[in-house]
């Protein structure tokens, strides 16, 4: 019977179990499978982040799809039930979501990878100082509960030389060394307050969307600036 070896191999510069690469390459290639064509998607922006952001990951990616509670998606480093390792797994009730959404729900998967071989994971806080301040390098404001709060125009530059058109939105407060923002300096936006019940979002359009952390809804609580 034959059997797959765990030998390294490589993918356009990211670095993977042979079983890592051989799921990669039968999710790409498989037909009747309602993921296929998301998992394709998937596939080719562990590329473009791994690239674009130079992540330099030393680990290919399993990307599975599964029932999850209270996350979009999660990130496993150790071997999981069946061998694998760096498990990320999206939830399978919310692949409805937009595009950009699922994208930077990937990258932010990929910063955990990233941390598990280039950073120092937290044991208490998931979501420490390192992996904001990562995240925030590439483009995405994420707060200290894993919640996605914006994007910045490095996020948003990146989808768009692939096609893919993202307006950044969302304000924080700013951290050292971190580059511009958008809406600081030239960019002087209108940004109005968006509140959920337990987070406030400034938002230079109408916000649709919904907290991870509390469940609730966005609502506009102040007019522009």
């Amino acid at each position: 019977m034959p059997t797959i070896s765990l030998q390294r191999c490589q993918v356009a510069g990211v670095q993977g179990e042979e079983i890592a690469l051989a799921i990669r390459e039968h999710q790409t290639r498989v037909e009747d499978w309602r993921y296929a064509r998301l998992a394709g998607m998937l596939h080719r922006w562990v590329e473009v982040f791994d690239s674009e952001f130079k992540l330099q990951l030393p680990s290919y990616p399993i990307i599975r799809f599964a029932p999850l509670r209270n996350a979009y998606a999660s990130y496993q480093a150790a071997r999981g039930e069946l061998g694998t390792k760096d498990n990320i797994t999206f939830n399978s009730r919310e692949i409805w979501r937009d595009a950009t959404e699922t994208l930077a729900t990937l990258c932010h998967e990929l910063l955990h990878l990233w941390q598990e071989y280039h950073g120092r994971p937290a044991r208490s806080n998931y979501h420490n100082a390192e992996f904001r301040k990562k995240a925030l390098d590439c483009g995405l404001v994420v707060d200290t509960g894993g919640c996605h709060s914006g994007y910045t125009e490095k996020f948003a530059a990146v989808l768009a030389r692939y096609g893919i058109q993202l307006e950044p939105w969302g304000e924080v407060e700013p951290v050292r060394n971190e580059a511009r923002l958008y809406g600081a300096g030239r960019y002087q936006l209108k940004m109005k307050k968006w509140w959920c019940g337990c987070t406030n979002v400034r938002c230079a359009t109408r916000l649709y969307a919904t907290c991870n952390r509390c469940g609730g809804t966005f609502f506009l609580v102040e007019p522009p600036r």
